[in-house]
């Protein structure tokens, strides 16, 4: 397994425990949800809103997502809009918060553009997860894939 894909499958795993294990301390995320009660994998939805389809790093992403939906039973999908534009993830999120996703990340196009609707999410009780976001307001939690300062200091 590369090195990407054990980013990313660690990366889906620390969601997984965040759900799995303490949602419902987390700003009331999940407190009014049947899901919290259960905490059945298999009912559990975590939904992914990348910048655009068909790049690589999303792609690959996308495999390791797969790879931990098949070991929890976690339904995992993955969307965005056809041009990287924070419209087209605006109306995606829209979509998915009456859906009730237990989780929404993101890699946003815009973190601004995003905060409204991320809000709504808060707001619904699901987690939302921004991914190299760390500007965003409107998160449960930031996942970032590198450190800055020290990537490629090796």
């Amino acid at each position: 397994m590369s090195l990407k894909r054990t980013t990313i499958m660690g990366a889906a795993a620390t969601v997984a425990m965040c759900v799995l294990l303490g949602a419902t301390s987390l700003s009331g995320a999940m407190a009014s949800s049947s899901r919290a009660a259960t905490l059945n994998p298999k009912g559990l939805h975590f939904a992914t809103v990348v910048k655009v389809t068909g790049a690589t790093w999303f792609n690959e992403m996308y495999a390791g997502e797969q790879i931990f939906a098949k070991k929890t039973g976690v339904k995992v999908t993955q969307t965005a809009p056809p041009q990287a534009m924070a419209e087209g993830q605006v109306a995606i999120i829209q979509a998915l918060i009456p859906t009730k996703p237990a989780v929404i990340g993101i890699d946003p196009n815009n973190e601004q553009a995003l905060e409204g609707v991320l809000g709504l999410a808060l707001k619904d009780h699901i987690i939302v997860v921004g991914q190299e976001a760390p500007q965003l307001v409107n998160a449960s939690f930031d996942l970032e894939a590198f450190n800055n300062v020290t990537y490629g200091s090796d």
